[in-house]
């Protein structure tokens, strides 16, 4: 805002009585308003708003998680508008949709108005219009609008307004997120490449993330409006809102936007004020010239004093151990000091040229911000935060950053001085333990080795790029290296491979980590020590995984790109954690395989490493919960309050079971005295789990686990992680209580409990998302679990007494015998098996087989593979379909021009042949005369051709199909069912005996210039998305290719084409008929040639005009062209000059065409300005007399021919025959 002094008597003289009057005005009216209206909802006096929460600037959250935005400060306005206390809560907006509709809010804003909408909303007037485009990214072409999504994943926030739009233009394929920032963040890290987000908050985000030079946008789709929505029948509370907003005065609007989008300046209105100034500064000006001469010698004797203070200031400044930096109000830094260069790595006059929001981190800078605005509007002297600084080799540093303002003696701001402090080595050593921690939390939080994974690969992308990461480890029993997870942006997953000489297995080796840049890669690759396996990467970091000295494996991560690096620091960073992660994945892997075996938990509960305790608790719960009743205990202030309550609880537990381990643990001599002294031990009066057990017994938890310190019997305190659950069937009683205690003080995390019976393990392989099958010696189940009758199709019943041969096809009998036969003799083993279901359907399963010791029978694990089987057929399918595609680009680059339509034969050959189609064909189509051509046909043997049948085929007559194809390819599965409005179509194609087809249109600039054809006649075929989508690029290539050789062409003909007359020019008429003399002297053939000199052009010209000559020309060009045979040679040899080879053709015959041309022209006339002009012509005639005569030798005898012919006074023909002048009719 800008204010200037001198408006100050305008002030008082204007504005001051108008607010008086507006005073005065407001009390008389008071009287008249009507009352407030009471917000109709259920009584309350809070109207109850919800909101998206991350629509920024109308919406979103700041750094201390509170709502802010546009939308925010209307409602605050509007709350004092109308004295309704407004409760605004922000969430993701699939929540607020759902929690509206509800009933749990009275109004929802920023709802765009649908026909879905309309069903359970009343909306308001809309109050602002939200433009919703497109956006992909740059490396994809051709998205225009909806239609074009179709075949595309298309990312959209869910319960958008914008779903329902593409929905009805038939995108159906969506991804769903719930926020917009959510959709960005996925794009930045490239798993969605299209989306679909209203305009704000999609250009806020992008640019926030970086990444809006990436993508593109469309036109919008569609102008949405934001309407505040209450429920169906709610209009009176809505009258009441509208009306609240009513009040609020369009100055009001504006200045909230102002305030979030920032405000332009008043031009005009500031030139008028500066000349106000102007005016009244120019009479100042003379009184301080005065003045000034009275200050100079007061400021002469201060100067020196500052200068002094000035010269101590700097040299504190310069030779500050910490970064200092001096800023102006704006933060752009004024000055910095040596250390501050020396942190940043910027020269002083490369610092200067900075601000501090343009060396902040994007996370930092709305912190960085609000302190600063504080400072300087004198909420705060000074503040310190952690931020992040830009170094000058564009990585940041972490410092701890105190700012302060310098004020002078009266008072006023002059500048600030910020103090950087370097953190970055302390926040690296942080995340380290952060890491490390995290790390150690997973192995307890996750529930398997592939969530345990998922978990190491997200904690060390906290520190480090891992775009491209995988973790591999080494089976001993299969000499095999396993890639469990693998992410990499150029394969998906990577199969088992023996040790050989990857990178992987030179870290095995040499036991120590690895970064290498491609160089180096290159120099370890020709010394024979490392092979490339995969892609080649641009960098390469991995460390072995190392447990008790034996290395299980390698973590590693790659870049292909030169934007990613990898240091030292990256290096180290991964070698701390590597040996926690190595830890995490050993117990985890010990954690599954204990799970996948039932014998070994049956029988070692006496030797199992953990303590197992089965206790009766019904006497504690019937105590406690007659407590409860009574003083209502349950929290933990009351039970500190009340230790006497442990003591209670204590007496009353029953010991049922105590194993070994347990004995061990509390230092108890033996069994009989550990029972005695249990109660005492799990419910100690200052440790957590006594107050862990209250808890959950009162709030009927059967289920739970805590960890903390246990004083035992004998020895120093244990940190103890306790599991407690109560046995199937005594959930009411809690007289059967299963209690296991880890000792996480040596170990971190030990054996979980054993079960307690038999039946509870039956319960955990049921619960398993694996087939888990007992197969005796003939192939029939003896025992299966839940997953395994799932993955057999058996809804009702068991697998149990059915063969597994019964299952499968019977050419895999055969191999299943010998598995089975494998696993009796003792061998595991895996293989893969399709099976049939119950219900018909085929899938593909994974066996794994163990043989039982005690009997017979395999212990099976069954994985379903389907999904698997069907992805690689997928793959190895789109591989070739791609290196097929390719390879006709290469064909198409490489073809001659004049080969062009022999080789779209043959790729459409191998595509139909691919495609296993009957035909395919080419049309292209001839918008001028609105026809179609059937120019390319290739057909299956057997099948009929209809190239020559399809030949300038009416547009007019089959408009249901053309319409189709200019939109969209044009799919029909069955010829049958077309719809009524395509009569016609139906009629033709069953005509052609096509029972299904797949039309790709051909688009050049824009313009629909053809399509792309594929047919069936023998039977009906379907295609699809992904068919469809190698089609249409197929399409594509051939469009290019056509597109190219008709351009090629149209160059060609240029070239050797006279411009005027259209006819051969020189160049062009000595190439053809060079090869028609190459051909005559071959196969002895006669050759003629005629030489055309027209007469008189010179005073054509000057009589009538150079208009009037290259009018003659071109007639008697046009006159030559149509009575001369088609594989006769013309061409303008220059100026009026034309020459006519004539390929077999005796001198009778030339003699007889050349005194046809002159006895006809010689007939012709020109009419310009009604003026006639006549016409003629002087010819010499002149044969190829010996067998291997050249075309200059013909050439000099015509011409000779035809000088005879001028000299003996034009409008003659001459032959040439040793200069002996006859004619046909001499």
């Amino acid at each position: 805002m800008l204010t200037l002094s001198c408006s100050k008597q305008l002030h008082q003289r204007v504005i001051y009585p108008l607010l008086l009057a507006f005073c005065l005005m407001g009390v008389l009216c008071a009287g008249c308003l009507p009352t407030r209206p009471v917000i109709p909802v259920s009584g309350e006096s809070i109207l109850r708003v919800v909101i998206d929460n991350n629509y920024p600037p109308y919406s979103f959250l700041d750094e201390e998680g509170n709502l802010q935005g546009i939308l925010i400060d209307r409602w605050g306005l509007w709350e004092k508008k109308t004295g309704i206390k407004v409760e605004i809560t922000g969430m993701d907006w699939a929540s607020a949709i759902r929690e509206m509709e509800s009933g749990h809010y009275d109004v929802i804003d920023t709802l765009f108005r649908t026909e879905a909408r309309e069903k359970i909303y009343e909306f308001s007037e809309p109050y602002e219009t939200i433009e919703v485009p497109i956006y992909f990214n740059n490396d994809i072409s051709g998205i225009v609008n909806a239609k074009s999504l179709k075949g595309f994943t298309v990312a959209v926030k869910s319960n958008d307004a914008a779903i329902e739009f593409l929905v009805e233009q038939g995108v159906t394929n969506f991804l769903e997120f719930d926020s917009y920032e959510d959709i960005i963040k996925a794009a930045k890290n490239r798993e969605v490449v299209i989306f679909v987000v209203d305009k704000p908050p999609a250009d806020y985000f992008l640019y926030l993330y970086g990444i809006d030079q990436e993508f593109n946008q469309t036109n919008p789709l569609y102008d949405g409006q934001f309407h505040r929505g209450v429920l169906k029948g709610n209009t009176a509370l809505l009258k009441t809102i509208e009306d609240g907003f009513d009040q609020i005065s369009e100055a009001e609007t504006k200045a909230i936007d102002r305030k979030w989008r920032g405000s332009s300046l008043d031009t005009a209105n500031l030139l008028r004020k500066i000349q106000v100034v102007a005016i009244i500064s120019f009479g100042v000006l003379l009184l301080l010239v005065i003045w000034n001469r009275s200050l100079q010698l007061q400021v002469n004797r201060k100067t020196k004093s500052i200068r002094e203070s000035e010269q101590r200031f700097r040299q504190i400044f310069e030779t500050a151990a910490v970064g200092m930096s001096v800023m102006n109000q704006e933060g752009e830094f004024l000055s910095c000091n040596r250390a501050m260069q020396r942190i940043l790595g910027y020269s002083e006059e490369e610092y200067k040229g900075l601000n501090y929001q343009a060396i902040s981190h994007p996370s930092d800078f709305r912190l960085n911000e609000k302190c600063y605005q504080e400072l300087w509007s004198g909420k705060k002297n000074s503040y310190t935060i952690e931020r992040r600084n830009l170094h000058k080799n564009g990585r940041y540093l972490w410092g701890r950053v105190t700012t302060s303002l310098v004020r002078d003696s009266s008072g006023k701001a002059l500048f600030s001085i910020e103090m950087f402090e370097n953190i970055d080595d302390f926040k690296k050593t942080e995340l380290i333990r952060d890491c490390v921690y995290r790390i150690s939390q997973a192995i307890i939080n996750t529930a398997n080795l592939e969530e345990l994974f998922v978990s190491i690969h997200q904690i060390i992308g906290l520190a480090m790029n891992v775009e491209n990461f995988y973790i591999a480890l080494y089976d001993d029993v299969t000499n095999l290296l396993h890639f469990p997870f693998f992410k990499d942006k150029f394969e998906s997953f990577a199969e088992p491979v023996k040790p050989g000489h990857g990178l992987s297995n030179y870290v095995m080796q040499t036991r120590k980590p690895l970064l290498v840049n491609e160089e180096e890669f290159l120099a370890l690759q020709a010394a024979g020590q490392v092979e490339l396996i995969g892609y080649r990467p641009q960098e390469w970091l991995g460390v072995p995984l190392i447990v008790n000295e034996k290395v299980i494996g390698v973590v590693a991560t790659q870049s292909y790109s030169n934007d990613v690096h990898f240091n030292k620091k990256d290096a180290e960073f991964l070698e701390l954690v590597s040996s926690q992660i190595a830890q995490a994945i050993e117990l985890k892997r010990v954690d599954e395989a204990r799970k996948t075996s039932e014998k070994r938990y049956r029988h070692l509960f006496e030797d199992l490493p953990v303590s197992i305790l089965e206790i009766d608790y019904s006497e504690t719960k019937k105590y406690l919960e007659e407590l409860n009743n009574k003083s209502g205990m349950n929290n933990e202030v009351f039970l500190r309050q009340n230790p006497q309550i442990f003591e209670a609880c204590a007496k009353k537990l029953k010991v049922m079971e105590i194993n070994q381990e347990a004995v061990n643990l509390t230092g108890a001599k033996n069994k009989h005295a550990l029972a005695k002294k249990i109660g005492s031990l799990l419910f100690q009066k200052d440790g957590q789990f006594g107050f862990s057990q209250i808890t959950n017994i009162l709030g009927g938890i059967t289920f739970f686990d805590c960890e903390g310190e246990l004083q035992p019997l004998v020895g120093p305190d244990l940190y103890i992680q306790m599991q407690w659950a109560v046995s199937e069937g005594y959930e009411n009683t809690l007289s059967k209580v299963v209690i296991s205690l880890i000792d996480l003080t040596e170990r971190k995390k030990a054996e979980a409990d054993l079960l307690a019976s038999e039946e509870r393990y039956r319960m955990l392989v049921d619960s398993l998302g694996e087939g888990v099958a007992i197969l005796d010696e003939e192939g029939t189940f003896r025992f299966a679990n839940q997953s395994a009758n799932s993955i057999f199709g058996i809804t009702e019943g068991t697998l149990i007494e059915k063969n597994l041969l019964n299952f499968i096809k019977k050419d895999s009998h055969t191999s299943v015998r010998k598995q089975i036969e494998s696993s009796k003799e003792g061998e595991s083993g895996s293989f893969d098996l399709e099976i049939i279901r119950q219900d018909q359907e085929n899938r593909f399963v994974q066996i794994f087989t163990r043989p039982q010791s005690n009997d017979n029978s395999i212990i099976c694990i069954i994985h379903d593979i389907t999904k698997r089987k069907k992805a690689e057929e997928q793959l190895i399918y789109r591989s070739h379909y791609e290196e097929m595609l390719t390879n006709i680009s290469t064909r198409f680059i490489n073809v001659e021009n004049e080969d062009i339509d022999a080789e779209i034969i043959s790729v459409l050959k191998q595509i139909g042949q691919f495609e296993k189609v009957d035909r395919a064909y080419i049309f292209e189509i001839d918008q001028t005369n609105k026809i179609m051509n059937n120019t390319h046909e290739w057909c299956r043997e057997g099948i009929d051709p209809k190239i020559h049948e399809l030949q300038k085929i009416s547009l007019r007559s089959y408009p249901w199909f053309i319409e189709q194809i200019t939109n969209d390819p044009l799919i029909i599965s069955q010829v049958e069912n077309l719809p009524a409005s395509a009569r016609n179509e139906q009629k033709f194609f069953e005509g052609c005996g096509i029972r299904s087809l797949a039309n790709f249109p051909m688009w050049v600039n824009l313009e629909l210039v053809g399509f792309v054809g594929f047919s069936t006649i023998r039977k009906d075929h379907v295609w699809n998305s992904e068919n469809t989508a190698m089609l249409q690029q197929f399409t594509n290539i051939v469009s290019n290719a056509i597109e190219r050789s008709r351009l090629l062409k149209i160059l060609e003909d240029k070239a050797v084409r006279d411009e005027l007359t259209g006819v051969l020019n020189r160049r062009g008429f000595i190439e053809t008929a060079n090869n028609e003399m190459t051909r005559a002297n071959r196969y002895h053939h006669p050759v003629g040639m005629i030489l055309i000199d027209m007469d008189h052009l010179k005073n054509i010209n000057d009589t009538y005009g150079h208009i009037a000559g290259d009018l003659a020309l071109k007639e008697i060009a046009k006159f030559c062209s149509r009575n001369l045979r088609e594989n006769d040679v013309l061409g303008r040899w220059g100026g009026d000059e034309f020459a006519i080879l004539l390929p077999e053709s005796t001198k009778t015959a030339t003699l007889r065409v050349a005194n046809r041309l002159q006895e006809s022209i010689r007939e012709q006339s020109i009419s310009l300005d009604d003026h006639r002009i006549q016409l003629s012509m002087s010819i010499g005639v002149a044969m190829a007399e010996k067998s291997m005569m050249t075309l200059d030798e013909l050439f000099k005898n015509a011409d000779e021919a035809l000088y005879l012919a001028k000299e003996s006074g034009r409008n003659q023909v001459k032959t040439y025959s040793s200069i002996e002048k006859t004619s046909l009719n001499n």
